[in-house]
């Protein structure tokens, strides 16, 4: 299931619950057998990078990934690394478990997600604020 986020008027400061977000489609990264792939397009982030090849170039904000019980499991440098503006894949064992990201016109959101073996999920939070919300099913 690919998902996008919007909603209209709402401040920085709160916080955000989302539905479980979950498979859309098979991976297209290698993955491990009881592994799938997350991928977040999260927030732009606001200030450039000038470290960057071409600072000019839009990047997505980075997110934490939590256990469904809410601990640490791993923060996300949220850049492929290569020279196409693409949020980074990362490979999760098959679970649920819970996103922290910055949501465009929203601040910070949490999505609960369900990572199935050799699936792509996908989580689309870039989309315009004002924007209507909506859901696909992948093939």
């Amino acid at each position: 299931m690919t998902a996008a986020l919007a909603a209209g008027c709402a401040s920085h400061a709160a916080k955000v619950a989302l539905s479980p977000m979950g498979p859309d489609r098979p991976a297209s990264v290698p993955v491990v057998d009881h592994a799938g792939t997350l991928v977040v397009y999260s927030a732009f982030d606001d200030n450039p990078d000038f470290n960057r090849r071409d600072f000019y170039q839009r990047a997505y904000t980075d997110y934490v990934i939590r256990t469904d019980t809410g601990h640490l499991l791993r923060r996300v440098q949220n850049d492929s690394g290569t020279i196409v503006l693409e949020p980074a894949a990362v490979n999760l064992p098959a679970g649920r478990y819970l996103v922290q990201a910055d949501a465009n016109g929203l601040g910070e959101v949490t999505v609960p997600v369900v990572i199935a073996p050799k699936q792509l999920t996908s989580v689309h939070l870039e989309a315009d604020a004002s924007a209507v919300p909506q859901t696909q099913n992948g093939g």
